[in-house]
């Protein structure tokens, strides 16, 4: 039986410059205190097969993980009574046909101590279990799902890729990395891409296991997402530096223009934008694809810690903090502007295509200004 959702309005909204800033208040967990994640990270954001924007977060202490669906008026629903294994949760991704996958994991029950599962949430909201990993007791570190259903995911502190197919109960290991493999997706060309730790690489994993790797120049990479040109993006927090490789596996990098930045989260953004966090600023940014403009949009002093960054199909701008999740909106929403040229803007786990929405982050917003 679906329980209830319970729903908490948003904060009062605060106007910063052309752009409109909100507080998402996360819903009070049953039998717990009425509080959200206001002192731990969120484990994972994206936009769901739903379109909704899905976060994940284990509140510490309490027992009691969050896995949160928000839809487009700003309504938070914690789904975790959803799931019938669950002591700890890890990430969330986009699946086909409307699916989201979500993974959890078990550390002391009898039946099932060290199980680390997934599960697929289908159209109707229902989850059904997807398949069993028994690897330890730990959240999964990234997954990410393929048009034909398969999961792929790594380990924390692990090389390897694996690939699971419903209730096989045995993951394959498709390739392994150079360095721990960190974030990871399914690109335009049907290959896993992935960021790597104490490797300073971008990986590149076909499913039939072929694996190319990109060193590069700076440092370490962070987190990875597809622009709407339909190359893959990345952070490098050490560097100060975004970069790009596009799927013919040429680099460049970009220097931002204020130091301390440590840029964290990164998604393909509306319009010919890639949007990061710049968590050592208390700063979000963007950058235009095709000229490599970085602006920087400051959030104020409440607005600490921003991570995890995604593009909701509402074509508004969500990322994480320290306190919860926060979103974006232009001031005024323009509207869509469609091109025939333009590639298709996608999201880190959903790979959908958004709307070409141009506007400017520190203006009044005026036709044909770009951010």
């Amino acid at each position: 039986m679906r329980v209830p959702a319970i729903i908490e309005s948003l904060e009062p909204r605060r106007l910063l410059s052309s752009v409109t800033v909100e507080n998402l208040q996360g819903p009070p967990p049953a039998g717990d205190p009425p509080r959200g994640p206001e002192s731990q990270p969120l484990l994972d954001l994206t936009v769901g097969g739903d379109k909704y924007v899905w976060y994940t977060a284990n509140i510490y202490g309490s027992s009691y993980p969050w896995l949160v669906t928000v839809n487009k008026k700003g309504r938070s629903t914690n789904n975790i009574s959803e799931l019938s294994e669950v002591e700890d949760i890890g990430p969330v991704s986009a699946g086909p046909g409307g699916t989201t996958y979500v993974n959890t994991s078990v550390e002391m029950d009898i039946a099932s101590s060290g199980a680390v599962f997934i599960f697929k949430f289908g159209t109707d909201g229902n989850p059904t279990l997807f398949d069993v990993v028994s690897r330890g007791n730990n959240p999964l570190t990234d997954m990410a799902v393929a048009a034909d259903g398969s999961v792929y995911f790594t380990f924390d502190r692990d090389n390897g890729v694996y690939r699971s197919t419903e209730l096989s109960y045995d993951p394959m290991l498709i390739g392994t990395a150079t360095g721990n493999v960190r974030r990871m997706l399914i690109g335009p060309d049907g290959a896993i891409w992935f960021t790597e730790s104490e490797a300073a690489r971008i990986g590149r994993l076909t499913t039939k296991g072929k694996l190319t790797e990109y060193k590069l120049p700076s440092g370490e990479a962070y987190d990875i997402a597809i622009g709407p040109d339909r190359a893959l993006w990345f952070t490098e927090p050490a560097a100060n530096k975004i970069g790009r490789v596009d799927l013919k596996g040429h680099l460049r990098e970009y220097a931002l223009p204020t130091a301390g930045a440590q840029p964290a989260g990164i998604t393909g953004g509306p319009g010919d934008t890639v949007w990061f966090t710049e968590p050592g600023l208390r700063r979000l940014a963007s950058i235009r694809t095709g000229s490599g403009k970085i602006k920087e949009l400051a959030l104020g002093r409440s607005m600490r810690g921003p991570k995890w960054i995604t593009t909701g199909n509402d074509n508004r701008i969500y990322f994480s903090r320290v306190g919860g999740l926060s979103r974006v909106t232009l001031n005024p929403l323009p509207l869509a502007t469609r091109t025939a040229t333009a590639p298709a803007a996608v999201s880190r786990s959903l790979q959908r295509p958004t709307s070409s929405i141009f506007f400017d982050g520190t203006r009044s917003l005026t036709d044909k200004i770009f951010l």
